[in-house]
């Protein structure tokens, strides 16, 4: 993971991919329970598909909750 400013961690990885594709991902905490990991993923023609989720943890429990899609 590489730092970036505001709370954002950001990797980008390419070693197990076909050459020319790329995938991104970004993780952020939104709150201090909340992190949004988002990835996104390019194709050698340039096309871009990106997908989010949330993760909300509890103090109680500590589960994951996914919010949203």
């Amino acid at each position: 993971m590489l730092p970036v400013e505001g709370g954002e961690a950001s990797v980008l990885l390419e070693r197990d991919l076909s050459p020319g594709w790329q995938l991104h991902l970004t993780e952020q905490f939104q709150t201090a329970a909340c992190l949004r990991v988002s990835s996104t993923v390019a194709t050698p023609q340039h096309y871009q598909a990106c997908l989010y989720r949330w993760f909300c943890f509890t103090d109680t429990n500590r589960l994951i909750v996914p919010e949203g899609n």
